[in-house]
This record gives C-alpha cells, sequence and structure tokens, in this order.
C-alpha cells in the first residue's frame, strides 16, 4: 500500500510541480515514464512520436524528464546550451 501512495505522489509530482510540467504532452506520459520505455522495447517510438508531435507541437513532453523536438530551431538553442555548459564545466 505504501509503495502505491509513493508512485502516486512521485505521478503528482511530475504532473504539477516538475521543472517540465509546463511543455504540452500527455499528462500519463509525463507521469510515469513505463511507455516511453515499452515504445522503445517494441520499435514503435518512432511512429507514436509523429503522433505525438501532429497533437501537440514541435515540443512534447514523452515522459517525466524527456522531451522531444522536432525543428531545427530547438536544436540550436540545445546546442547553445550545451556549448556553454560543457564551457563552465572545464
Amino acid at each position: 500500500m505504501q509503495y502505491v501512495v509513493y508512485c502516486l505522489g512521485i505521478a503528482l509530482y511530475n504532473i504539477t510541480f516538475h521543472p517540465l510540467a509546463k511543455i504540452p504532452g500527455p499528462k500519463l506520459r509525463g507521469a510515469f515514464a513505463f511507455e516511453h520505455y515499452w515504445e522503445i522495447w517494441t520499435g514503435d517510438m518512432m511512429s507514436n512520436s509523429k503522433v505525438l508531435h501532429d497533437r501537440y507541437g514541435d515540443t512534447v513532453r514523452v515522459a517525466p524528464s524527456i522531451v522531444s523536438f522536432n525543428n531545427a530551431e530547438a536544436w540550436q538553442g540545445i546546442a547553445y546550451l550545451s556549448l556553454i555548459y560543457c564551457s563552465i564545466s572545464k
């Protein structure tokens, strides 16, 4: 019983207070990572990713801590931030 309450508490946190909570995407995927890993296992990740991007836009939260992008502008921003982070961490 305690484990179920713990999992529900984590799911509630992931949907409401997590730093990525404002990114569009299915709430169930934002709460639990199981569906994302199941898609990787079955090989359906790419086709389902297209469906999610068609429904939610260029930026989609596909798991509690995983965001999917499908435009070049997002990749430029990611590369810029990683360049800054790598130069600071050295």
